[in-house]
């Protein structure tokens, strides 16, 4: 609430002076709860127009602190440091500025600021230390009524994003997690994955829906899983994380998968009597493969096939990995293995 007092300037000059300032400042930082006040008042008539005149009355306004527009949000560095404002305008003067906030850390000695220097410094931050800060001032008009408040300021930094540093080695056709771990506030609101291999870069995001090859990642749960891994799959994973203040991403993550891959185009042969036929057989292998063997079930037994025999076999190398067996006989009938 706002009262209007008549001083004599010609008995108070340096109150005057200083009563007049005032008012001029208010006007000048277009602070809308004070004019809209002074304008709608029946028992207040000050207006610019009294402010230019050089009239020996004046109206002086005795109000409760208005603070001035300040930020909502603010972005620190862990080991950094913090300083929040607290501007407003008032007379008479404060008599106490308080700072609350609902930060794990809390506010101790710094709770209650000096009225000279009442912004809030917080030197060596930790990630404690975010949460939504408040400063609150009281004068003389409001001593027996609750403070006045600025802005509710949310105090927060950028994700910290931290994965595995060593390189990961994952079994070909395994299920493999990536771990990644955020601590951000406020919390995240999303997460993706930057894939780089052999076959470019990719991005997944938790926005989209990504369950046929990696799945897992969300802001809940950031860690990546790879459902059956193959040799695709060896590359650099970066995980990023965002948040309101920006986005951060971790380290690079490398992976090598190894293992054989071995297929044969068919599994069932029928071949006339003397002729030949080519068993076919697809090998890779991370590291490369040194050795491809083949070996024949018959019944219950099995023995190797003897590639030394070059009028009956061919292949069976590691460039050419397929067995072809020449003039079939009744005897070649049976289960045939391609091993590595």
């Amino acid at each position: 609430m706002f009262h209007a007092i008549e001083f004599p300037c010609s008995y108070t000059k340096i109150l005057c002076k200083l009563k007049l300032e005032l008012i001029s400042e208010v006007f000048n930082q277009g602070t809308e709860i004070a004019l809209r006040h002074i304008l709608v008042s029946q028992e207040l008539n000050i207006t610019m127009k009294h402010l230019e005149r050089n009239k020996e009355v004046i109206n002086i306004i005795l109000a409760a602190p208005v603070f001035k527009e300040s930020i909502i949000q603010y972005e620190f560095e862990v080991g950094g440091n913090i300083q929040l404002p607290c501007s407003y305008v008032a007379y008479p003067a404060v008599t106490l500025v308080k700072w609350s906030t609902d930060s794990e850390c809390g506010l101790k000695d710094d709770m209650i600021r000096p009225i000279l220097n009442p912004d809030l410094m917080i030197y060596n931050a930790t990630t404690c230390n975010s949460g939504n800060y408040q400063c609150c001032v009281k004068n003389s008009i409001i001593l027996t009524i609750s403070p006045v408040c600025g802005n509710n300021i949310l105090v927060g930094y950028r994700p910290i994003v931290i994965v595995i540093t060593e390189p990961i080695v994952a079994e070909y056709q395994t299920r493999h997690t990536i771990e990644c771990s955020v601590e951000a506030f406020p919390n995240i609101s999303s997460v993706e994955w930057n894939i780089t291999t052999e076959a470019g870069t990719k991005i997944f995001s938790s926005d989209e829906n990504n369950l046929g090859k990696y799945f897992g990642f969300s802001v809940t749960s950031p860690s990546l899983d790879i459902l059956m891994a193959d040799f695709t799959d060896t590359g650099r994973y970066i995980c990023t994380a965002e948040n309101i203040f920006g986005k951060s991403s971790s380290t690079i993550v490398d992976i090598q998968v190894y293992g054989i891959s071995l297929t044969v185009s068919s599994t069932y042969y029928t071949v006339v009597y003397g002729n030949d036929v080519e068993l076919k057989c697809n090998i890779t292998g991370r590291p490369d493969i040194t050795k491809v063997t083949w070996s024949m079930q018959k019944g219950t037994g099995e023995h190797q096939i003897n590639m030394a025999n070059i009028l009956k076999y061919n292949g069976s190398t590691l460039s050419e990995p397929s067995l072809t067996i020449y003039n079939l006989i009744f005897e070649d009938d049976g289960i045939y293995f391609c091993g590595a």
